[in-house]
Parts: C-alpha cells; structure tokens; sequence
C-alpha cells in the first residue's frame, strides 16, 4: 500500500468525560492515544516513524495495545512498521517503556483506552 510523503493530519480529541467518538469493535482507523489524554484517529495506515518524528519528542514512544501485558516492559512499535487500522496505540513516556507494566499499569490504560474510544462496556 503506497503512503503519502507528508505526516499524517490526524483527528485530535482531548478526552471528554462521557463522549462517544465511535465503535472500537467495528473500527476501520487507528487509535492513538497518549498518555495526557489526547486522542488521535487516523484512516490511512502510514509508518510509525513518520508519527514520532513528526513532533520531535524523543521522550516518547508509540506501543500497541495487542503487545502489552503484565509484568513485561512495552515494545515499542518499530519506526518502520506500518500502523494497522483497526489497532490500538499508546504514546508512553520512555521511561514506562523501559519498565515492566504492573496490573494497575494495564488498567490505567485500559480506562484511558476506554474513555477516549467511547467505549462504557455496554456495546460489547
């Protein structure tokens, strides 16, 4: 599949407390989301790289939800891995990339998954 040269414009949501964005089980972008809070969709897959590099933030690093687990440190998602729709990622400080998730780890990021996508456990 061909990519776009130029970085991604991606949907930017700030998380709001009881907000739908869409249904996670029937997605057709990629979810992004960051530890602040912030929600990015986007429709096309394109190359993890040109996400990280697009903000200069080497304290950061882009992980994929199906890659997380208790007691083992997140992987990174490689900068020349093509982001997959329908996946979800979390843009994690380095310094929690470089330490083994706790369950409370997990669980926080659960929630913020589910805030961000909508998603009150009713649907599913």
């Amino acid at each position: 599949m061909g990519l776009c040269a130029s970085s991604p414009s991606p949907n930017t949501r700030e998380i709001q407390p009881d907000t739908q964005f869409h249904d996670p089980c029937r997605s057709t972008s990629i979810s992004i989301i960051w530890v602040d809070g912030k929600f990015e969709e986007h429709e096309r897959p394109f190359l993890a790289g040109s996400f990280i590099s697009r903000d200069g933030n080497q304290e950061l690093v882009l992980c994929s939800s199906e890659h997380l687990a208790v007691d083992s440190c997140p992987t990174p998602v490689r900068d020349d891995e093509e982001l997959q729709l329908g996946h979800i990622y979390f843009l994690l400080p380095v310094s929690q990339a470089r330490t083994p998730l706790s369950l409370a780890d997990l669980c926080d990021l659960t929630i913020k998954a589910r805030a961000a996508l909508g998603d009150d456990g009713r649907n599913h």
